[in-house]
C-alpha cells in the first residue's frame, strides 16, 4: 500500500504473511499539515498496552529548525497529525531520535545537530510515554565525534535504529 497527501508526504507499507513490513524509503513533503524532509531517520515501535504504533520523524519549525515528531496509528495506514516533542536550540539542532522500549521506560538516541561545527553527536533521552522527553546531561554526547577532522567519527555520528540492549 503507498499514500500521499496534498503535499508530497510519500509512505509504503508492505503486507507478508500475516504480519506488516515496513518498507522504508526517503520522505519528502509532509505529514498532515508538518513539513518533514530527508526521512532517513524515521522510525516507529509498537506500544504495549496503547495498541497502537508510534512514529518518529523529524519536523522543521517556522524557523526552519529541525525538532523530533510524534504520531500514531492503530492500523499503519492512517497517522495522527505530527506532534513536536523534542527540540533543541537554535545552533545545536534535534535532528532526529532513535526510540526503543527498555524496562518501563523509553529511551531517545537525539542526534544532535551543532550548526556551527556542521557536526551531529549523540546524546541520551527518556520518556515514560514517548511524548514527555527528558534530555539527560544536554550538550554531553553518549556517543561523541572523533576529535581527529578525517576519522569516519569525526563529522557526524546516528545511532542504530534499534541498539542491541542485554
Amino acid at each position: 500500500m503507498a499514500g500521499a497527501d496534498a503535499v508530497g508526504f510519500v509512505s509504503c507499507l508492505a503486507f507478508c504473511g500475516g504480519g506488516y513490513t515496513l518498507l522504508v524509503i526517503r520522505l519528502i513533503g509532509s505529514l498532515n499539515g508538518r513539513k518533514t524532509v530527508n526521512g532517513y531517520h524515521n522510525n516507529m515501535l509498537r506500544m504495549p498496552g496503547l495498541e497502537r504504533y508510534v512514529g518518529f520523524m523529524r519536523l522543521r519549525d517556522k524557523n526552519n529548525a529541525r525538532t523530533v515528531g510524534r504520531t500514531e496509528s492503530a492500523d499503519l495506514k492512517q497517522w495522527t497529525k505530527a506532534i513536536e516533542v523534542l527540540r533543541g536550540d537554535a545552533q545545536h539542532q534535534a535532528y532526529s531520535m532513535a526510540v526503543f522500549r527498555y524496562a518501563d521506560i523509553y529511551l531517545g538516541l537525539v542526534a544532535i545537530f551543532r550548526i556551527r561545527e556542521d557536526r551531529v553527536h549523540t546524546e541520551l533521552a527518556w520518556s515514560p510515554d514517548t511524548v514527555t522527553w527528558h534530555r539527560i546531561q544536554p550538550g554531553t554526547p553518549i556517543i561523541g565525534n572523533s576529535p581527529n577532522e578525517g576519522d569516519y567519527d569525526w563529522g557526524c555520528v546516528y545511532p542504530a535504529a534499534t541498539p542491541v540492549v542485554r
